[in-house]
């Protein structure tokens, strides 16, 4: 599974991507800290997750 992460928090968004990569069936393909930047990665990545904290 491909995850991307839109966290604006560096320390959480860190935590988080470690967290999700000790899993072995999910990969963390990218992340961004703002909304815009976010928007036009996942169309660009089509991630088959994307968390966001907006």
């Amino acid at each position: 599974m491909r995850v991307f992460i839109a966290e604006n928090q560096t320390m959480l968004k860190t935590a988080l991507t470690g967290i999700l990569n000790l899993e072995d069936d999910i990969e963390v393909i990218d992340s961004a800290e703002d909304g815009r930047t976010a928007l036009t990665k996942i169309r660009n990545l089509q991630p088959d997750i994307a968390i966001l904290d907006i």
